[in-house]
């Protein structure tokens, strides 16, 4: 056999071999590409309204005592402060003190008020919780306190001052106006540092807003917000809206004066975005910075006693002043 023959055999059988090892081998395989199941996230729950708190303050006794009620049934469960009422035959008697405003702080372990013959001569004071012997911490009227607890707002006559109570530095504001003043209740911005009040003179009465965080001269003038006349007793909800009360609408034969409208406002336009009226005329409205409030209304005019409303429920029959 030739040579050439023999290494062509070879070759052939080695091809053959090659072949047949290839097709033994298994076959490469792609995977079958798999999408992983969708799955769906829950939503987030909204988070739920914080209830109301469980006891407000008020003044009663003739505006004399401060008061710790219930808020769920209306039950005086303390008095804390009793300012006692002085011998009206003693011709050198000092003039009765009345309570003209009360703010607690949030962790609500410290209380101010204010007291005095009338709200442009009233002293600031402060006491505990549990109540005693108030501390004197200077003149003024309509305290609030910050959501933060440092800062108390007040006014004093004409102007609206702001204190830190870490450092006990203050600023004040005053009008522009030499006849103009700024009236309680002032109300503080919910987390923020904007302060809302009433001022004017006379039956003309407005809300005015400001920021206590603006840099600017130490008695700077104030500025109004967009208002309506004759409104007043805000409650800034936010930044951009504040509610207040608006002497309004028909006369409500019980009482024998105007009724009285609780209106929402965009501080941005001035318009009035909301109205509500409450069953009887409204004196304030206070807020707790979480869309709860407490209504005094005008004295009924059988009785002379003033009601506070939680909602549109009477929880106390004859304070003036109250506050969360």
């Amino acid at each position: 056999m030739r040579v050439d023959r023999i290494i062509t055999r070879i070759i052939t059988a080695c091809a053959l071999l090659l072949a047949a090892g290839c097709a033994a081998s298994p076959a490469a395989t792609t995977a079958p590409a798999t999408t992983p199941p969708t799955t769906t996230l829950p939503a987030a729950a909204a988070a739920a309204a914080p209830p109301p708190p469980s006891t407000f303050l008020a003044s009663t006794d003739g505006d004399t005592d401060l008061v710790e009620v219930d808020a769920a049934s209306g039950t005086v469960l303390r008095t804390l402060v009793d300012l006692g009422s002085p011998e009206r035959s003693d011709p050198n008697a000092a003039p009765p003190r009345s309570i003209d405003g009360v703010a607690r702080t949030p962790d609500r372990q410290t209380i101010y008020f204010s007291a005095g013959p009338e709200p442009a001569i009233s002293t600031l004071y402060r006491v505990g919780a549990a109540g005693g012997e108030p501390e004197q911490i200077g003149q003024g009227n309509s305290p609030a306190v910050d959501s933060s607890g440092r800062y108390l707002a007040y006014a004093a006559g004409p102007w609206l001052t702001v204190r830190d109570l870490t450092t006990g530095t203050e600023r004040t504001w005053g009008p522009a106006a030499s006849n103009e003043f700024v009236n309680g209740p002032l109300s503080w911005e919910p987390g923020g540092s904007r302060v809302a009040f009433t001022m004017g003179s006379g039956a003309r009465q407005g809300i005015g807003v400001v920021d206590t965080a603006v840099p600017g001269p130490l008695n700077g003038p104030l500025q109004f917000g967009p208002g309506e006349h004759g409104m007043f007793s805000p409650i800034l909800v936010d930044g951009s809206t504040v509610q207040a009360v608006v002497s309004c609408c028909a006369e409500q034969a019980a009482y024998g004066v105007a009724g009285s409208e609780i209106v929402t406002v965009d501080l941005r336009t001035g318009s009035v975005t909301d109205r509500r009226t409450p069953a009887q005329p409204v004196q304030q409205v206070v807020g707790d910075g979480a869309g709860h409030q407490l209504v005094t209304t005008v004295p009924d005019p059988t009785t002379g006693k003033r009601a506070v409303l939680a909602g549109d429920t009477v929880r106390l029959d004859d304070a003036t002043f109250a506050g969360w």
